[in-house]
Formats: structure tokens, C-alpha cells, sequence
């Protein structure tokens, strides 16, 4: 009898190990590979438009080619007129992924987010010539400039700051501060360096004091896309360790 208990035993024990092996097998097999990223049309060097190719390219287009790569996915990109349009598309769930996104607490109730890979600072920025300017004192009864949809605008009304001049995008509000429409403005670091470089202004424009805020930016999965946002969290870790991701950090910045 305790022969056939433990014949029968060990047959149990092997019959569960084959279901689950045959179940998780099919879930991983099951799994979409092809997936929408979302992105911005204009946000150097982040995300914007080759003007060769015509194709999506940047820093957040590179690590998200080279993160679906290690993770046998296929990634399509559709791009959207500007952030909120972009946000937007995720909350109806008409995209899987944003590829660069900033952290904040409104926007984790539709999207999850994998581990940062970047963190950067939004600055207020003055022409060097300015003699009125030179401290964060100072621009209190200024006309400060912003990007209707970017994140320093938020901030900055929720300061109480309403004395703002709102623009469609970051080279309008670089071209407003040197032409004097605005005393000084306020974005993404990374966005500025670039297009001082871009137009040969590193000598007209400086940042003033300390940063208004510092964000940490990742890779950010559309609520719903579980097994997904699994996949993309358990590579992030070994690939911000990696030369991939060096070499593509080292040609943006």
C-alpha cells in the first residue's frame, strides 16, 4: 500500500509540475511582441523628427529600441502633436508605452513605471545681458515664459506664478528670451543645452539660481499591459548598467 501511495504521489507531483511548465509557457508564448510607443513631436533630444529620414529618433527613441531589442519585442512609434496630446492617447489606451516620461503622482494613476534612467533639472533661464535679473528675487513681477503643456507651467501656477507668456514649443520660448518678449524662462535642462548648442547660444543664455524642480524620467507602460510592464521592469536594471546604454547616453549628452 505505502508502494502504490508513493507511486501515486510522485505521478501527482509530475502532473503538476508539467501543467504549470505547459501554462507559463503558453502565457510567455501568448504575450503581444508588437507594441505603440508613444511620443512627442518636438521635445530634444528626447523625441522628435529626423529631418533626413523623416523617422521618430532621439535619446528616449534609442533606449527604448535598445530595451525592446533585449526584450524580443517590436516597437512602433506614433508621434502626437505635443505632451498632452501624447498623455492623452495613454489614458484612452490607445498606446502601450511612452518611452521617456517624467514621474509624477497624476500621471502613475494611468501609467506604470519602470525603474529612471534618467533624472534632470527644469532651470529658469535669463539672457547674460541682463542687468535687472540676478536673482530668483527678482523675477517675481517678470513676464516669465513657459511650454503651455510642459511641466515648469504646472508648477509655476500652482506657486502662485500667473504672470506667465505661454508658447507652443521650446524654440519659440529660446527665440521670445533672446528677442526680449520674456525677461526669463523656465525648462527642461537637457532641452535648453540642446538647442543652445543647436543655434550657437551658449554665450547669450544662462541659468538663475536653483533648479525649480528635479524630475526622474523612465520608461512608462499604459495601465492594463501587466505582463508587459513585467517584461520591461526585470531588463531595466542590467541595461542602465550596460555599454548599450552608455554609448547611446554619450551620443546625446
Amino acid at each position: 500500500k505505502s508502494s502504490m501511495f508513493f507511486k501515486a504521489t510522485v505521478f501527482f507531483v509530475f502532473f503538476l509540475m508539467i501543467t504549470f511548465f505547459i501554462s507559463t509557457g503558453t502565457r510567455a508564448e501568448g504575450l503581444n511582441k508588437d507594441f505603440i510607443a508613444g511620443m512627442p513631436k518636438n521635445f530634444p533630444p528626447h523625441f522628435f523628427i529626423d529631418t533626413e529620414s523623416s523617422n521618430p529618433t532621439g535619446f528616449g527613441v534609442d533606449v527604448m529600441d535598445a530595451v525592446a531589442r533585449r526584450c524580443s519585442i517590436t516597437i512602433k512609434y506614433k508621434v502626437f502633436e505635443n505632451w498632452k496630446e501624447t498623455n492623452q492617447a495613454a489614458r484612452d489606451g490607445l498606446i502601450d508605452i511612452i518611452p521617456n516620461q517624467g514621474f509624477t503622482s497624476e500621471r502613475k494613476t494611468f501609467m506604470d513605471f519602470t525603474p529612471p534612467y534618467e533624472t534632470f533639472r527644469i532651470n529658469y533661464y535669463i539672457r547674460a545681458t541682463s542687468s535687472s535679473l540676478k536673482s530668483l528675487a527678482d523675477i517675481e513681477n517678470s513676464k516669465i515664459g513657459v511650454v503651455v503643456t510642459n511641466k515648469a507651467r504646472f508648477i509655476l501656477e500652482k506657486k502662485g506664478q500667473y504672470n506667465l507668456v505661454k508658447v507652443d514649443s521650446f524654440e519659440d520660448l529660446t527665440w521670445k528670451l533672446i528677442a526680449g518678449d520674456v525677461d526669463c524662462i523656465a525648462m527642461p535642462e537637457p532641452v535648453m543645452d540642446y538647442l543652445m548648442q543647436k543655434s550657437g547660444l551658449q554665450d547669450q543664455i544662462i541659468a538663475l539660481g536653483d533648479p525649480l524642480v528635479e524630475i526622474k524620467r523612465g520608461i512608462a507602460v499604459t495601465k492594463g499591459r501587466k505582463e508587459l510592464f513585467q517584461l520591461l521592469q526585470s531588463t531595466m536594471d542590467d541595461f542602465i548598467l550596460s555599454q548599450d546604454f552608455k554609448n547611446i547616453y554619450t551620443k546625446w549628452y
